[in-house]
């Protein structure tokens, strides 16, 4: 969990912690690339790009199993701009009635993507998604998102490529 919101949204926390996680506040010191940026910045707060960096550094210890699974053509990777993503989940809450938490929004775009694909090909196809989580402990970013402003991650990738 990215540090400023598990600073910020004990009550997140809290309800993963009822449920058995182990909350890991993001940089931290399990990981290569936490430790590299707590050297460089010990009051880090993290981001969202950093978490999931650290995630796939962690995953990494499965690669041999997803790849396995990509090379059968059993899944695939995509990335999406988080604005298209945040309509994907506006659209997702309004058809559905659950509001996705920010990160599922990736996957719910996907989703969508696929079945609008499989609508234009005219096939039937089964699509599973992984909805992680609600959104109603990420209100701010929707109200954000509602007024026409850039997620902060948004502007950090437009700078980088810039």
């Amino acid at each position: 969990m990215v540090k400023v919101s598990a600073e910020q949204k004990p009550y997140r926390r809290a309800l993963m912690e009822t449920y058995g996680a182990k909350v890991i506040p993001s940089p931290s010191d399990e990981t290569h690339a936490g430790r590299a940026i707590l050297a460089d910045n010990p009051q880090s707060t993290g981001s969202l790009g950093i978490a999931i960096g650290e995630a796939v550094e962690v995953a990494l210890g499965n690669k041999t199993l997803i790849s396995h699974l990509v090379e059968l053509g059993l899944i695939e990777t995509r990335a999406y701009p988080q604005l298209n993503c945040f309509a994907a989940g506006v659209m997702f809450a309004r058809t559905e009635g659950i509001l996705p938490e920010p990160e599922a929004n990736h996957a719910v775009k996907g989703a969508i993507d696929e079945a609008l694909r499989c609508q234009e090909e005219g096939i039937s196809r089964t699509i599973l998604f992984n909805l992680c989580g609600h959104g109603h402990f990420d209100m701010q970013s929707y109200i954000d998102y509602h007024a026409g402003l850039q997620p902060l991650e948004q502007i950090e990738f437009k700078s980088a490529i810039e």
